[in-house]
């Protein structure tokens, strides 16, 4: 993002919320900044 580089795994993981499978994501960079996200399939 914006040229900077991260490192990070996607995962599977079970949202109790909805009942289903979503995807998740986490990856820091080299500077210490954190991202993370999730996508549920509609």
């Amino acid at each position: 993002m914006d040229g900077v580089a991260y490192r990070g795994v996607f995962v599977r993981q079970w949202d109790p919320g909805t009942l289903s499978d979503m995807m998740t994501f986490s990856a820091l960079s080299d500077t210490g900044t954190a991202v993370w996200g999730s996508h549920a399939a509609r």
